[in-house]
């Protein structure tokens, strides 16, 4: 019995936190794993992007990027602000490209 509530509780927190890798196609980004100590965000989108990283907001002007040093992170979380979608964990050391088919949901 207590394998079945732990099992139903997983079900239900499960949706709320999302891994890069599960839902990055349907907002037209693209997550690349690197061996670097940093992690890069290229926009090729035709608008500016911003991000909320682990607490920080980023913004990145329309065909342009980004690195951060990754010194004492692993992971850091990453939520694409104006859009409806859950938080992401992302490696710390990956290159994120946000193609030129990216929306922003602003208004």
């Amino acid at each position: 019995m207590k394998l079945i509530k732990q099992n139903t509780l997983l079900c239900i927190l499960f949706p709320c936190f999302a891994f890069a890798e599960n839902i990055i196609s349907a907002k037209q980004v693209s997550i690349y794993k690197t061996d670097l100590p940093t992690l890069s965000i290229h926009n090729l989108s035709p608008e500016e992007v911003t991000l909320d990283l682990s607490g920080q907001t980023v913004s990145i002007p329309s065909s342009s990027g980004v690195k951060l040093d990754c010194l004492g992170y692993n992971n850091l979380g990453l939520q694409f602000q104006n859009e409806t979608q859950d938080y992401m964990d992302v490696r710390c050391s990956s290159r994120i490209i946000i193609n030129e088919s990216f929306r922003n949901n602003a208004e």
